[in-house]
């Protein structure tokens, strides 16, 4: 979904960049926030005199970085005649998208929004016309916003969008999270059930594959004296930013936190366990491979005595990969949609 989604988005922002030439007489300059690869970025880059991604999640990085755009994490300031945005999974998140990009227009510019209509369209079209007077067109079961830089005149709008999307202790946890991680408001009902029933010799080197904010890190931390190494690795800079911050207090601790794509690059090597709750939906479909790839990135992190320790909805079928990747596979627990395994001795 968000691949078509983000090749409809490219295609608007390019019939916009050819009217904006054809008014102005020169290409525009044109920002994308949540921009992903796609065969029609190509086409809109070439008509535009700069164009830059922002991107926060690894993996859409590499993608974008090996295709030879300009990407960065933040776009912080600019003078830009056409802004892009793709909506994401979180609301909150999306919203502040929307804001950080109004504010980033020229007084002439254009900022044209895409959400398929799965992932509430309806609802952010709503929202735009608080901010100003929107034109809507759909296709493909997405809804386009496209509004004028000059028609935005509720600003403290913009602001309290921006406020609600940004990193904040929770009063549950008392853990730094953000909207658009996962599970960023509650600790999840699969992470819990594995911190209940993680074994009591948990020792030497290890890593939280897919750290979010730090919740299983920051238990093991505190509950596992004999650990002497830990390493977070996520996709998301954003969870990687919090877990760091929410892990900081544990000095005595050689800690180390990895913005990384496990599934394509190199993870740290000769770990005596390492933590996993793996992901599995993708634009709102359950991705099995997507946790068999980072299975397979947790088996070539281990020691060959090494222990991975698993979380999974019930009906994933992991069980394959573990019995052909380790000499000993034992369930911890069966329940609640759940299951929590241990995974010793690596084959």
């Amino acid at each position: 979904m968000f691949e078509k989604t983000a090749g409809l988005l490219y295609g608007k922002g390019l019939e916009i960049a050819r009217s904006w030439h054809a008014a102005h007489g020169r290409k525009p300059r044109v920002a994308i926030i949540n921009g992903i690869c796609h065969g029609q970025l190509k086409t809109l880059a070439e008509f535009s005199e700069k164009l830059i991604v922002q991107q926060q999640r690894r993996d859409e990085c590499i993608d974008l970085q090996r295709a030879g755009y300009a990407m960065t994490r933040h776009i912080r300031d600019g003078d830009f005649d056409v802004v892009l945005i793709l909506a994401g999974r979180q609301r909150e998140q999306t919203l502040g998208w929307l804001a950080a990009g109004a504010k980033l227009l020229a007084d002439d510019g254009c900022l044209a929004f895409c959400a398929a209509n799965s992932m509430g369209a309806k609802g952010y079209e709503t929202r735009l016309k608080q901010l100003a007077s929107v034109r809507v067109s759909s296709k493909s079961k997405c809804r386009f916003s496209v509004i004028a830089g000059r028609d935005i005149s509720n600003f403290q709008l913009l602001d309290d969008w921006q406020a609600a999307a940004v990193p904040r202790v929770l009063a549950e946890s008392g853990l730094l999270s953000c909207p658009g991680l996962f599970s960023w408001d509650r600790s999840d009902a699969g992470s819990r059930l594995l911190l209940e029933h993680l074994p009591d010799d948990i020792t030497g080197r290890g890593m939280d594959l897919g750290c979010g904010n730090g919740y299983l890190s920051r238990h093991v931390l505190e509950n596992f004296t004999a650990i002497r190494e830990w390493h977070a690795v996520d996709v998301d800079a954003v969870a990687v930013h919090c877990a760091q911050q929410n892990l900081s207090a544990f000095s005595d601790v050689h800690l180390y936190m990895h913005w990384l794509d496990a599934t394509r690059e190199a993870l740290p090597g000769g770990l005596d366990v390492v933590l996993m709750n793996p992901p599995f939906h993708k634009e709102r479909a359950d991705c099995v491979a997507l946790g068999q790839a980072m299975i397979a990135a947790a088996m070539r992190s281990l020691k060959p005595a090494g222990r991975l320790l698993l979380v999974a909805n019930r009906h994933l079928p992991y069980e394959l990969e573990l019995y052909q990747g380790f000499d000993c596979v034992q369930s911890l627990f069966e329940g609640d949609g759940y299951k929590v395994m241990q995974c010793d001795g690596v084959t």
